[in-house]
């Protein structure tokens, strides 16, 4: 029960990354894995895990960089394969970014390893207090989401 209940708990510190840690702390990445991946490009993918497919534009939003850094990024994972950029059917001024399967398999690394490193983090903890953590995790999310949804439909 304990173990699942970390694995479940992991898993929500994984999906929230997106919505605090790549506006504010970039830095509690800087050591999320042994593979050779920068804490820009780890943002990145997460944001393209969760929305992939992203135009240039809106990634560079995303991310809180300028388009010309953005370019200079994607180059370098284009470079490793471990992303790619497609012209966008509708609008040929826009180019969208996609994770190739090369770049799923090593992010998929990163996120192993990630995982690996927080559930450490927890299993010395009892069972009430993850439930408690969990629970308030997840209604984090829902209103982190819920916000989004509205500044969306602005």
């Amino acid at each position: 029960m304990k173990s699942a209940l970390i694995k479940e708990l992991v898993n929500e510190i994984i999906d929230s990354i997106p919505n605090y840690i790549v506006k504010s702390s970039l830095n509690a990445l800087e050591n999320f894995s042994g593979i050779k991946i920068s804490k820009l490009q780890f943002s990145t993918f997460i944001i393209l895990k969760h929305e992939n497919g992203l135009s240039m534009k809106n990634l560079a939003l995303r991310l809180g960089i300028i388009k010309q850094q953005l370019t200079r990024l994607v180059f370098n994972l284009e470079k490793e394969k471990l992303v790619k950029r497609i012209p966008n059917k509708d609008n040929k001024r826009e180019v969208n970014v996609f994770i190739t399967q090369k770049g799923l398999e090593v992010f998929g690394e990163v996120l192993e390893n990630a995982f690996n490193r927080l559930s450490m983090q927890f299993i010395n903890e009892d069972e009430a207090k993850l439930t408690s953590l969990l629970f308030h995790l997840k209604e984090i999310n829902k209103i982190l989401r819920e916000v989004k949804e509205t500044n969306t439909n602005d």
